[in-house]
């Protein structure tokens, strides 16, 4: 699917500027992973600075050493990389103070819960300051309603 992504960003086929593909833990934990990702981007002349790389909390607990080699290499590239899912997995902020990370993506089962359940608020609002206090971007999976929105 990566393969397929950087070839339509190179060819101008997506009706956006930007993709993001989701990594497993397996690739991450590929001596190899980062190479092929930088020779896909090289050989299809697809600008990397369009490229996020989303990474989930499980992925990274793997090994974490590894993960943050790969994610370092690929951030010095170009690509933009996301924490995907964060809060649902081992939540370490650990990841957000020492990885080369642009992105934290809340999961959509905290942003179901904006407006009706006051932890679930808490939480997301809490990750928004966390996330903007180190000059992170946030996306909101699952935003369904304005009030999530809001």
């Amino acid at each position: 699917m990566r393969q397929r992504v950087v070839g339509d960003l190179a060819s101008g086929e997506l009706p956006t500027d930007c993709a993001a593909v989701n990594v497993s833990g397996a690739e991450l934990g590929d001596p190899s992973f980062t190479d092929r990702v930088l020779d896909e981007l090289e050989q299809r002349g697809a600008d990397p600075r369009r490229l996020t790389v989303e990474v989930t909390e499980t992925a990274l607990a793997r090994d974490l050493a590894r993960a943050s080699e790969s994610l370092l290499r690929l951030r010095a590239a170009g690509l933009r990389i996301a924490i995907d899912d964060f809060g649902t997995g081992h939540a370490s902020l650990e990841y957000l103070v020492s990885l080369p990370c642009d992105i934290v993506k809340i999961d959509r089962r905290f942003v179901a819960g904006l407006g009706t359940d006051e932890r679930c608020t808490a939480v997301v609002q809490g990750v928004i300051g966390m996330a903007h206090g180190l000059g992170l971007s946030v996306v909101a999976e699952g935003v369904e309603t304005a009030d999530q929105a809001s």
